[in-house]
């Protein structure tokens, strides 16, 4: 699957996007193909908007990458990655 980060300036693409073991009862990952180098924020968050933790904020090279999830209450929350060029959202379950 490939994923369009629409912004203002210019388009960037994320491929293969997956969060897994989705649902988890511990540290999951989020792995992706990065087309682009740049600044990428990942913050996870509850559905509510309260942040529970950055996984990553800093520059993201070209190629495929895995970040780990770090374990945190139960419930349904959000992962949401920031580029200057958009935004893109993923819900996953925490056991």
């Amino acid at each position: 699957t490939t994923e369009n980060l629409t912004g203002i300036y210019e388009q960037v693409q994320v491929e293969q996007l997956n969060i897994f073991p989705n649902p988890s009862g511990g540290t999951a990952r989020l792995s992706f193909h990065s087309r682009s180098k740049g600044h990428v924020k990942v913050i996870v968050s509850d559905i509510t908007g309260r942040q529970f933790a950055t996984i990553f904020d800093g520059i993201m090279m070209i190629g495929n990458q895995e970040l780990l999830i770090p374990a945190m209450p139960s419930g349904i929350h959000l992962l949401k990655m920031e580029t200057r060029t958009g935004v893109l959202v993923r819900r996953f379950v925490k056991l």
